[in-house]
C-alpha cells in the first residue's frame, strides 16, 4: 500500500541479487501483481526488455491488476488492467 507510485524492477533470467540469489523464470511464468493503494505500480527493466502497450505506464489504479509475463529471451510482457 503506497500513496505515491512506486517502481517494481523486471530483471533478466539467471541473474543473482545482492544476496546471491537466482532468479529463475521459465517462460510463461507470470506475476500477477495488485495496485492495492493510491500509488501507480510501475514496472521497470534491469537488463532486459519490458513490453507495455503503447501510452501505458504501469497499473491501471486502486484495487486493480497487471499481468508480468515472461515471454523469453529476457523479455518481459506486461498486461491487464493499465494506465
Amino acid at each position: 500500500t503506497n500513496a505515491a507510485s512506486i517502481n517494481m524492477t523486471l530483471y533478466p533470467t539467471n541473474t543473482a541479487t545482492a544476496a546471491g540469489y537466482k532468479r529463475n523464470f521459465e517462460i510463461g511464468a507470470k506475476i500477477v501483481v495488485l495496485q492495492y493503494g493510491a500509488g501507480q505500480v510501475v514496472p521497470v527493466a534491469s537488463g532486459c526488455i519490458v513490453a507495455l502497450p503503447a501510452g501505458m505506464t504501469g497499473s491501471g489504479g486502486q484495487h486493480k491488476r497487471m499481468v508480468c509475463e515472461y515471454i523469453g529471451a529476457n523479455e518481459w510482457l506486461v498486461y491487464g488492467d493499465l494506465a
